[in-house]
């Protein structure tokens, strides 16, 4: 294959490029970039190639027709960012032939990358040829191969050795390998995958966890549960219940996490919240304090410092909902259905100095969902419950 591209041009900016000289390779080279360190030598714990030998001594070679200096400059290029050694990444950069590129701007973008504390082993697993990428090329020189080439590392975190696959791009450039990685081909972390379905009558949920990637748990975080992990979900299929007469009330967070639902790492999957309905049977005025970053619960005790709380009103039964706005800027309370959708007359009309109030008195319907503030609804908005009983 035999395409043209612009030298001056190399897919910088979308794509974190580094380039490794095929002469640079050679194995009479002890200081080349992405050479693999000695079996016998000192690692200090930093990434080593094991795709000949491995841990085991055995020999792990893939057929394939991918050129052995291409693969080399695959593992060359991880090896440097997994180490840390971003000044040695950087220096693979074929900054002479990259519009607006420099060694600083390459540097700065593999310290983006997640980087675990070891690499114990990577091993070349296929290549194919990426004819869409050659066509998005434009031409000087001539490009003789374009290949997506991925890799299987095995990495140490804190919590555990892992497996995880490394996309790394190569073509060759008048005799040149170039090699990059893109952002989503850099899978050297721990972050979890998974989903979950939420459900429930606002004073229980029941949360079940669908599906998961490896290692991944489920976690019910927030109200008055003191251990997380006694809201654990393992496997896709596994549910549990989350009851406001048992956690509190207020708002909840499904996370999932490979290293422990405090990590950094763990991700917001769903919030919901629920309410312990217990402590809402003599309620009939609410108080809310309105500013942009959400509604602040003033009255009665069960909203008392929550933001955005979820109310909990009986069906049938009139309660007056006033609004003091607290940060002098323009608020507007408006009572919706599921859909989003005004739910009669209930809404109030625009108030902007601090201290100033408004209130709607409302019946209670099933009709009634959430609160929001529409200027700033992504922010200032909670829940309705309505229930039959106040009995739980």
């Amino acid at each position: 294959m035999l395409v043209n591209v612009n030298r001056r041009r190399v897919l910088f900016g979308t794509v974190v490029v580094a380039s490794s000289i095929a002469g640079c390779l050679d194995e009479g080279s002890d200081d080349a970039p992405g050479s693999e360190t000695s079996p016998d030598g000192d690692t200090g714990g930093q990434a080593t190639s094991e795709s000949e030998g491995g841990e085991g001594g055995e020999t792990n070679e893939v057929e394939s027709d991918v050129p052995e200096p291409a693969r080399d400059a695959g593992e060359g290029i991880i090896e440097a960012v997994a180490n840390d050694d971003l000044e040695t990444a950087a220096s693979y950069g074929p900054v002479e032939v990259v519009e607006d590129a420099d060694r600083e701007g390459l540097r700065s973008a593999y310290d983006r990358f997640n980087r675990p504390e070891a690499v114990h082993a990577i091993a070349f697993s296929s290549g194919e040829t990426e004819e869409s990428l050659a066509e998005e090329l434009d031409a000087e020189a001539a490009i003789s191969a374009v290949y997506r080439l991925e890799y299987d590392v095995e990495f140490q975190t804190q919590q555990g050795r892992y497996e995880r696959p490394v996309e790394v791009y190569a073509i060759e450039v008048d005799g040149e390998w170039s090699t990059w990685i893109e952002r989503d081909g850099w899978r050297l972390h721990t972050r979890p995958d998974a989903t979950v379905d939420v459900s429930g009558d606002g004073t229980t949920a029941e949360v079940e966890l669908t599906d998961a990637s490896e290692r991944t748990a489920a976690f019910v975080r927030g109200g008055d549960i003191a251990d997380p992990s006694d809201y654990r979900l393992d496997e896709p299929g596994d549910a549990l219940e989350v009851a406001a007469s048992e956690v509190g009330s207020g708002s909840f967070e499904v996370v999932a996490s490979i290293e422990g639902p405090n990590s950094e790492t763990a991700v917001v999957l769903e919030t919901f919240s629920i309410a312990d309905p217990s402590g809402w049977s003599d309620v009939r005025e609410i108080v809310l304090e309105g500013e942009i970053t959400g509604w602040i619960g003033v009255e009665p005790a069960p909203v008392e410092g929550v933001e955005n709380p979820t109310l909990v009103l009986r069906e049938g039964m009139e309660y007056t909902i006033t609004v003091e706005n607290r940060d002098g800027n323009i608020h507007v309370l408006e009572l919706q259905d599921e859909a989003g959708e005004r739910v009669g007359t209930y809404r109030t009309d625009e108030f902007e100095d601090a201290g100033e109030r408004r209130e709607i008195t409302v019946t209670a319907t099933d009709e009634l969902a959430r609160y929001v503030c529409l200027p700033h609804e992504t922010m200032q908005h909670g829940e309705i419950v309505v229930v039959d009983s106040f009995d739980g």
